[in-house]
């Protein structure tokens, strides 16, 4: 089954092992430079998976989620905030704005594919 991903991240660390893990299993994926181009697309297009960098400089990751949250268009994506820092306060607000995983260093295969592999109700 095809499955679309949204990738918003304003320094492309994670897409290439994304994409390298994606491959085989038929996941297309989009890239989004900052926060206001993944709104814009994930307001019009949707994505299976939502990866959000929580660390964004223009607009606050945090509210990027929230807003994602009640998009109609992302109802049912499965939304995983990335940070580069790990910490109980920062993952709490992650999940309290409406990621559904949170991934963080180190950012290996089995992290990512954790994150690929969770179910979505798109």
């Amino acid at each position: 089954m095809h499955q679309s991903v949204l990738l918003i991240e304003e320094e492309p660390l994670l897409q290439p092992l994304i994409e390298a893990l994606a491959l085989p299993c038929d996941f297309n994926i989009t890239q989004a430079i900052t926060g206001f181009d993944g709104l814009r697309l994930a307001t019009s297009l949707k994505f299976n998976l939502i990866f959000v960098d929580v660390m964004l400089s223009q607009v606050d990751g945090l509210d990027v989620l929230r807003l994602l949250r009640w998009q109609p268009l992302s109802q049912g994506s499965r939304l995983i905030a990335v940070s580069s820092t790990d910490s109980p306060t920062l993952r709490g607000n992650t999940y309290a704005a409406g990621a559904d995983y949170f991934l963080h260093p180190p950012y290996n295969a089995e992290a990512i594919t954790a994150a690929l592999n969770q179910p979505y109700s798109a």
